[in-house]
């Protein structure tokens, strides 16, 4: 799980690391307690909200631009 956040080969949002978090095993060495804070922390953080507020003003923004024509 390391590997996939800190050597992207492909981008991933805040929502789909946090995805591929609650989804990856335990097999990397990480306890149940601390999985369970790094889930907590990311959620508690507000990136989540920002991550979702820029695609909304994304759609917005093009919902908008079309809508001119």
């Amino acid at each position: 799980m390391a590997c996939a956040i800190l050597h992207l080969t492909t981008l991933l949002s805040l929502t789909l690391t946090l995805q591929l978090i609650i989804k990856s095993s335990l097999s990397d060495g990480m306890n149940v307690t601390c999985k369970q804070a790094m889930i907590d922390a990311m959620i508690e953080s507000g990136g989540l909200d920002v991550e979702e507020r820029i695609i909304e003003g994304a759609i917005k923004a093009v919902t908008t631009y079309l809508g001119s024509f």
